[in-house]
């Protein structure tokens, strides 16, 4: 499933700050209020199986695509 939109950052504490070259990742859709850090962390369903196909494909990204050169640069 492709979503649209376009990616967006949140802030936050994360492991891959302990891991070099690490870049954090989630699923955050838009349309919905950020469901980090409340006293009552939760997500839809629906949101969940969004969030498990946007990791599948990362996943794949990475495990089957060429390393991309410099990706930090523009």
């Amino acid at each position: 499933m492709r979503v649209k939109g376009s990616p967006v950052v949140a802030g936050g504490a994360s492991y891959a700050g302990r891991l070099p070259n690490a870049i954090p990742f989630g699923t955050w859709f838009p349309g919905n209020p950020y469901p980090g850090y409340d006293v009552d962390e939760r997500i839809t369903v629906r949101d969940l199986h969004r969030g498990v196909d946007a990791l599948i494909w990362a996943i794949v990204d990475l495990a089957c695509s060429t390393p991309i050169e410099r990706p930090f640069e523009r």
